[in-house]
């Protein structure tokens, strides 16, 4: 992909990579509640077995999604989640 067209899409393995660093601060934190003999250990160890389970399914489909959407009604590029105008 080329120009704008590679600003208005967003990598499923770039998201991929952020969530895979947010596995590893819970697993951190799981650590650090296991160390403390916190209850909330298997909570996060369970929510980042979650994120990293995500993270393979993102990085597999390796496809780009769009950022941004064509208001149909004007022919103008707008951010996803914004109102057209």
């Amino acid at each position: 992909m080329q120009g704008t067209e590679m600003a208005n899409t967003l990598s499923t393995r770039t998201i991929a990579e952020h969530l895979s660093t947010l596995a590893r601060l819970l697993e951190a934190e799981a650590a650090r509640a296991d160390a403390l003999g916190l209850q909330s250990v298997r909570d996060l160890a369970r929510e980042a077995r979650e994120v990293r389970a995500l993270c393979d399914l993102l990085w597999e489909a390796d496809s780009d999604l769009p950022v941004v959407r064509r208001d149909d009604a004007r022919g103008k590029v707008v951010p996803i989640g914004a109102a057209a105008s």
